[in-house]
């Protein structure tokens, strides 16, 4: 999936918005629009937390009527 806003142009500048998506938007939007987490590792979030139960994303992840 394409980043959305605007472009970063500077390499560190890059970072930093991908970064600030990822842990802003993604986190939360990402198990209830597309059933997965965002990738964390850059984080030091495993790909397996614990506080993740196997049956959490089948239920976030649930048809939704509106996001917002």
């Amino acid at each position: 999936m394409p980043r959305r806003g605007l472009p970063a142009t500077v390499p560190p500048d890059a970072a930093a918005a991908g970064a600030f998506d990822t842990l802003q938007n993604r986190l939360c939007t990402d198990p209830v629009l597309l059933g997965a987490y965002p990738d964390l590792s850059a984080f030091g979030i495993g790909d397996d937390p614990d506080y993740v139960r196997d049956t959490d994303l089948a239920l976030i992840s649930a048809p939704i009527d509106a996001l917002g």
